[in-house]
């Protein structure tokens, strides 16, 4: 199912999280694979990721928001955008904040005043960061988006606000 979360990078909270939707289930294997392909367009970097065996190769589009937010959309088999896919406001339309987005580089990053995300390319995996490379949130080695959940790692004791967030082994899903 596709899965949207958003990361929030501020000085009043440190960062929030909020995990959305459970469209519908698709055929998929494990976790993110590699890179294959990216593009940008304005604030928005779409990446194509191998995942195995499976249908159609994984859709992965972050896009920097404002300085500090991040929208991380997960389309399993590039299954297209939900209608059905709840927003925190579905009608907010998003001014260009001229972010970044450098493809060329292992990690693929992507820059603005308020925080560096990180994409590694083999095989994916996204770290977020403050604007003075202060780790925020990363996905496991293990892999963090499957069919089902976005789980992100943080540091014990941060301000985590999200979603099912599991403090004892300091994940947030």
């Amino acid at each position: 199912s596709q899965k949207l979360v958003y990361v929030k990078v501020g000085s009043s909270v440190s960062t929030r999280s909020i995990v959305l939707n459970d469209v519908h289930k698709v055929a998929y294997e494990g976790t993110l694979g590699d890179v294959i392909s990216s593009s940008v367009t304005g604030d928005a970097l779409t990446l194509t990721v191998d995942n195995g065996t499976a249908t159609g190769d994984d859709t992965l589009i972050l896009t920097a928001l404002e300085s500090g937010l991040l929208k991380v959309d997960y389309r399993p088999s590039g299954i297209s955008a939900s209608t059905e896919t709840p927003m925190i406001d579905p009608n907010k339309t998003w001014s260009s904040i001229g972010s970044t987005i450098n493809t060329t580089s292992d990690p693929i990053t992507i820059t603005t005043s308020g925080m560096k995300v990180e994409i590694s390319k083999v095989p994916a995996r996204i770290t977020i960061k403050k604007a003075d490379n202060t780790t925020l949130l990363w996905e496991p080695n293990s892999g963090g988006m499957t069919d089902g959940i976005v789980k992100f790692k943080h540091t014990t004791g941060q301000n985590m606000y999200g979603i099912r967030s599991e403090e004892h082994t300091s994940e947030l899903q």
